[in-house]
């Protein structure tokens, strides 16, 4: 079974999915608030390891008109180093629209409480990121 980690990357949250490749299905996991990128790696690290992840599906934040933006550059940082530190294949998957849609799925949930909203919100975009990533497979 081959798990996949989504991921839609916030300089603040990073909200964290996981997917089944095989069964081309994805669920949310965790929303980690960043504290510096040490400890984050440092996080990641413990979920890739405890969830025996062999890929990581990381959102590309670009304009509507597919234009790049300063988060497309920081993404594309924040990608390498994983590479780098986790030795996983990294790819990078259009979001445009995502952060949309999760909030569009979150009001149909009718949660009243906003923090539990604003957590949700980050892991709903990481499964739609993954979603993505299987229908482009």
């Amino acid at each position: 079974m081959s798990k996949i980690l989504g991921i839609d990357y916030g300089l603040k949250k990073i909200g964290l999915a996981i997917g089944n490749e095989d069964f081309k299905m994805a669920f949310p996991y965790k929303t980690i608030i960043k504290k510096n990128n040490q400890t984050l790696l440092t996080e990641l690290k413990s979920i890739l390891e405890r969830e025996n992840i062999s890929k990581i599906v990381l959102g590309l934040p670009l304009y509507l008109n597919g234009e790049t933006s300063l988060t497309t550059v920081q993404v594309k940082n924040f990608a390498q180093k994983l590479k780098t530190h986790f030795n996983l294949p990294v790819i990078l998957v259009d979001e445009r629209l995502t952060s949309l849609e999760a909030e569009r799925r979150i009001m149909e949930l009718n949660l009243k409480n906003k923090q539990k909203k604003k957590m949700i919100i980050d892991q709903l975009s990481a499964v739609l990121i993954l979603e993505n990533y299987f229908n482009q497979t």
